[in-house]
């Protein structure tokens, strides 16, 4: 216990110490040591998607303060912990997490006939987790991970056979691609699906291709995977389609649609945005027109996200917090002071605390 409270104080000292360093106004800086001591009490808790959290916020600050405590998640008992310290310890540039990944995607559960419902779920979680963490090894090592994702297309798992030749397609291996491609043509729509969703992992121009067709697909599940994914491509190629997509038939291709623009910053979508904000009537759809337009450099007003921070619906506050993550202004670090200290879901406060030290460690606050 001494040695991690000596790892915690060290942690607390150097990202603390970039404060220091960039003209902040003294609550800021006060706040940024809470917001440390949230993140640090964070690892710690009971509940692991609340060290998973945590976990993955260091890496997101970046600073490299946090790789001993990233070091010691290491040896958490929960794969998605695992998994994210791992992470977290890449984008810090350590790769003292790649042997856990390697371990979790190896470590295959056994599955058979007479496997009890209990023992079934807990083999679909396990495969999950592996599916997660062949996703960030691939995004750590690239094709340094052929051989090990080529011993994983025999898996007894189909999640993580789909996973390791995505990974391989990644790498320009045609044939693996060309297996996504035609799995599109599929009459089942679950198959165009999981499709679609590979596709988006594998990213290359040739899977955008796909994927616009995909964009148009006659199962709204289909589409909507579609617009879950195409984030994930240049915003430039990626945006037209996403735009196009706001005028779907079907509401959750929709929200997809906009959601997914969202995260982007191209100044095309500007007006688009713009236009969605001051004409809708939802706070779901006006929130993610506002972190839209807060990530393309727009001013935006900050009263509605001011009014859902107090609301009782937990999803509408996330969306809420997006926007104060994404706007640059010094009243969205007041906004994430208070929502930080006194919102009673701790996971709010830590997404909070991680997004006011983002703006003050990166220099993004005003």
């Amino acid at each position: 216990m001494k040695e991690l409270n000596l790892t915690l104080a060290l942690l607390m000292f150097g990202t603390a110490s970039v404060f220091a360093l960039t003209p902040l106004p003294k609550d800021l800086q006060a706040a940024g040591k809470d917001a440390l001591k949230i993140l640090s009490a964070s690892l710690s808790n009971s509940d692991s998607r609340v060290r998973a959290q945590a976990a993955r916020a260091w890496g997101t600050i970046g600073n490299p303060a946090a790789i001993p405590v990233l070091k010691q998640a290491l040896l958490d008992q929960d794969d998605s912990v695992r998994i994210a310290a791992a992470y977290s310890l890449f984008e810090l540039h350590s790769l003292a997490g790649v042997p856990v990944l390697k371990f979790i995607i190896r470590k295959s559960p056994q599955s058979s006939s007479d496997s009890s419902p209990v023992e079934e779920l807990r083999r679909i979680a396990h495969d999950k987790m592996r599916v997660l963490a062949i996703r960030k090894l691939f995004e750590i090592e690239g094709k340094k991970s052929e051989s090990l994702l080529r011993s994983l297309l025999n898996d007894p798992s189909g999640e993580v056979r789909d996973a390791a030749a995505a990974g391989l397609a990644r790498m320009g291996i045609a044939d693996f691609e060309a297996e996504f491609d035609s799995a599109l043509d599929s009459p089942e729509v679950s198959v165009r699906v999981a499709a679609v969703r590979d596709l988006g992992d594998i990213g290359t121009p040739e899977a955008l291709k796909e994927l616009t067709r995909a964009a148009t697909d006659p199962a709204v599940d289909v589409r909507e995977e579609t617009m879950r994914v195409l984030p994930q491509f240049p915003a430039l190629q990626s945006a037209p389609l996403l735009t196009a997509a706001l005028k779907d038939e079907d509401p959750r291709v929709r929200a997809q649609a906009l959601s997914g623009l969202s995260l982007l910053s191209d100044a095309a979508s500007v007006s688009v945005l713009k236009k969605i904000a001051e004409d809708s009537l939802n706070s779901d759809t006006r929130l993610e027109a506002d972190a839209g337009l807060a990530r393309r450099g727009q001013k935006i007003n900050l009263d509605l996200a001011k009014r859902i921070l107090n609301a009782p619906d937990p999803d509408l506050k996330n969306l809420a917090l997006n926007v104060l993550g994404a706007d640059d202004s010094l009243r969205s670090d007041h906004l994430l002071v208070e929502t930080m200290k006194s919102n009673a879901d701790l996971r709010l406060r830590i997404e909070a605390a991680t997004f006011l030290l983002e703006h003050l460690t990166l220099g993004k606050g005003s």
